[in-house]
């Protein structure tokens, strides 16, 4: 075959992959992780007494997804997850908020929330032991503070880029600036806001399966810790792709909420 005859067929495999809908794109991306997987262990690449070959793990699937300990576990930290995420939704919403009308108070607290982003929240987890005790609390508490500053910032940026006639309007209709805010400048905003509040749900999975992991009694990250530190490499990789499953889940949620919202305003 020739240079021209593999140029026409690159020419004609682009047009092809730009027409496949999206989830469509996601599975072959998917398919092809997989494959790529199996090959390097099978191929020798990778042994497999530390990373298993996917068949493995889908032949353990069916036992793990059977057993009440993992639903148990993954209520654990779906529920953790969900009220760091909901106070994070609801905080960082309401302050970033009150700083968009306070500009002068933003611009001071800007470079510290900023730096937030660097802060390795974890490390404050055996101070939160302490002053609140064995229990989920601490670790809520560690999801919250990473969760609230993307959707803190959001939601700044996303007031801040209103056009004026949504202010003018509020005004027109003789609102308060509670009424203006829940009714005319919460919803407008949130299809700047939706990417901040699936950030934010990211980071509170992220950081509840990783204090799990390190200290817990229960959960996703707990039970991947135990196994890790068992040697039981197959069921702990089966738990790390359900978490994924589960992550991926909730983004495709809020891309679907993101795309109800949008065109809704359209």
């Amino acid at each position: 075959m020739s240079v021209l005859d593999l140029g026409g067929i690159r020419m004609s495999i682009r047009p092809a992959l730009g027409r496949m809908p999206a989830w469509a794109t996601r599975v072959v991306v998917v398919a092809a992780l997989l494959t790529a997987w199996h090959l390097a262990v099978a191929g020798g690449l990778v042994s497999s007494l530390t990373v298993p070959a996917p068949l493995d793990c889908l032949r353990r699937l069916p036992g793990i997804l059977g057993t009440a300990a993992f639903w148990s576990d993954a209520a654990r930290s779906l529920r953790t997850t969900v009220e760091a995420f909901a106070a994070a939704a609801a905080i960082g919403v309401l302050a970033g908020a009150l700083l968009t009308r306070l500009p002068v108070v933003a611009r001071i607290l800007e470079p510290y929330i900023v730096g937030a982003y660097a802060v390795p929240v974890v490390v404050f987890y055996p101070t939160f032991l302490v002053v609140f005790g064995l229990g989920t609390a601490p670790i809520v508490l560690t999801a919250f503070l990473m969760a609230v500053v993307p959707v803190l910032m959001t939601t700044m940026v996303a007031l801040s880029e209103l056009r004026p006639t949504h202010r003018k309007l509020a005004r027109s209709l003789a609102c308060t600036r509670w009424q203006a805010f829940r009714s005319i400048l919460l919803p407008s905003a949130l299809p700047l806001l939706l990417p901040g509040l699936k950030l934010g749900f990211v980071y509170a999975m992220a950081a509840t399966v990783g204090v799990e992991f390190i200290v817990a009694d229960a959960g996703l990250g707990f039970r991947i810790g135990e196994l890790y530190r068992n040697f039981e490499t197959v069921d702990m990789y089966v738990h790390i792709l359900a978490m994924i499953a589960v992550a991926a889940g909730f983004n495709s949620l809020f891309n679907l909420l993101e795309r109800v919202i949008r065109k809704d305003l359209a």
